[in-house]
């Protein structure tokens, strides 16, 4: 498996504008999210955090958003999807979505 050095993890919205949110389980999803960061120059949010303080998305990014999660039972956890249903995800209008599985 490919080592990348994950440079920023942001927890927390400190004013700037960010593209990727990531929601991981065991941790594959978090490194597809960073391997995508390091590749675009893009900063990471983990939707996680987020989701344990009940905060709502309230962002803005020029870039497109990509939302990374895992994949349960064919689709984003409920928990993830719920974050982003309920999220504001101004500028960009465009969204990616990335989903990891391991297996069948």
């Amino acid at each position: 498996m490919e080592q990348i050095r994950i440079t920023r993890d942001v927890r927390t919205w400190n004013g700037g504008t960010y593209m990727i949110f990531y929601f991981s389980g065991t941790g594959n999803s978090r490194y597809a999210a960073a391997l995508l960061a390091d590749r675009l120059g893009d900063d990471l949010l983990d939707a996680g955090a987020w989701i344990k303080e009940k905060k709502r998305a309230d962002l803005t990014s020029d870039k497109p958003w990509v939302f990374v999660g895992p994949t349960y039972a064919w689709q984003l956890p409920r928990v993830f999807s719920d974050f982003i249903r309920s999220g504001l995800f101004a500028g960009n209008e465009e969204a990616y979505f990335v989903m990891t599985c391991g297996e069948d």
